[in-house]
């Protein structure tokens, strides 16, 4: 098995996928302590779905029969035997157990997306009043995919 993990599908643009899947072959069809059959994936750690084999959109063929992608809900049980929930958990609390400081409050984000991004945020109740985050365990839902918008009606 020949592994290459990826965060989202995006990482690479659609025309890279063909040359990623022969590139992570090649190094499978080389590979001299091969004695057998092999697999490559393509683990998308934090995309989710199932597994799959990427088309080509020309000729509607496979890239390659030994490569798949496995998505975050195929790849995490496989490797480690636990749902991608149980993952994302267990590294916010990895993450809220550090002691982290910021080198720097400066951003680069312009306005406008820093605004937008606030309103989405309050849409699904991310943010107290304030405009901050508050619960950690909410947000880890929504980054998983679990949380529904808040049913916010306009009055005109």
């Amino acid at each position: 098995m020949y592994v290459s993990v990826k965060n989202r599908t995006s990482t690479m643009g659609g025309q890279d996928w063909p040359k990623a899947i022969s590139a992570l072959e090649g190094i499978a069809l080389e590979d001299r302590n091969r004695a057998g059959a092999y697999i490559c994936v393509f683990g998308l750690a934090i995309e989710k779905g199932q597994r799959h084999i990427k088309i080509s959109s020309k000729n509607k063929q496979p890239h390659s029969m030994n490569t798949e992608h496995w998505m975050a809900d195929f790849f995490w049980p496989f490797f480690s035997n636990k749902n991608f929930d149980e993952i994302a958990k267990t590294v916010l609390s990895v993450l809220k157990s550090k002691n982290r400081k910021s080198s720097s409050k400066e951003h680069f984000v312009p306005k406008e997306v820093i605004d937008s991004f606030g309103v989405e945020c309050r849409k699904y109740i991310l943010v107290n009043e304030d405009g901050y985050f508050h619960d950690e365990e909410r947000l880890v839902e929504f980054l998983c995919g679990k949380l529904k918008k808040r049913n916010t009606k306009r009055t005109l």
